[in-house]
């Protein structure tokens, strides 16, 4: 399972952060859990800064190490224009790298609208170039919706799609509780809708795996036919 960290909405101060844990299941029995730790600092402008770093034990191809790197940048008529790189190492063979970039448009009502091209790769043959959509929605000062949909070309000729819905919940001020359901055709991975705080674009650890199905921070191969996914986590902000 995989995870990425952008900006806290609820840290007004110009540095921040958290840690969390989390569970992913998704198809063919395959499962991750990770411990993850993100730094945010807000930029002039309004612009920020994100670096994240996470530790995986996946089912299918075994533990490894992801860093994250993510990049808001205020442009007028626009919410941000975002960007972001994550790099998958595994202890053993395994590599992917993710690349997401494109705007995040203010809708009014305090939801965002993000447009964003995403390019996955690994060293499994898995190559996929996709179109992802993201709407954030505020439901009230202590719970926060997503919605998301993607579509993907992948090797083979085969296509991707699927939809996710997201929710964070907030009972304290420095925790949150989120959850996350995909559903799709030869799912890519998390599209990763909800609010920064869960980890924004940077990081959901695909699905990878042909016939065996496989999981990893940065890139993806799946299985064929019709796939779910779910992931639940906590994270713990400060200061």
């Amino acid at each position: 399972m995989g995870v990425a960290i952008a900006a806290c909405p609820h840290d007004v101060r110009a540095i921040g952060g958290g840690v969390g844990v989390d569970y992913t299941g998704g198809p063919g029995d395959q499962s991750t859990q990770d411990a993850l730790g993100y730094l945010t600092t807000k930029l002039g402008g309004g612009g920020e800064l994100t670096l994240i770093g996470a530790r995986y034990d996946n089912t299918e191809i075994g533990a490894g190490t992801l860093g994250a790197v993510g990049v808001g940048i205020p442009v007028p008529g626009l919410t941000l224009i975002r960007a972001s790189g994550a790099r998958t190492i595994g202890d053993q063979d395994y590599r992917a790298f993710r690349l997401q970039a494109g705007p995040e448009l203010n809708v009014g009502g305090g939801r965002t609208l993000g447009i964003f091209y995403l390019h996955v790769e690994d060293n499994l043959a898995s190559l996929s170039n996709g179109v992802v959509t993201e709407l954030g929605v505020p439901i009230s000062p202590v719970l926060a919706g997503g919605l998301g949909a993607a579509i993907a070309s992948k090797e083979g000729g085969r296509t991707s799609a699927q939809g996710t819905a997201s929710m964070t919940w907030g009972p304290a001020s420095r925790v949150q509780f989120l959850g996350e359901m995909s559903v799709g055709q030869n799912i890519v991975g998390f599209s990763q809708s909800g609010s920064s705080s869960q980890g924004g674009v940077l990081g959901r650890l695909p699905i990878v795996g042909n016939g065996s199905s496989k999981k990893e921070t940065g890139a993806v191969k799946a299985e064929y036919g019709t796939q779910a996914t779910g992931l639940v986590g906590i994270r713990f902000l400060f200061p």
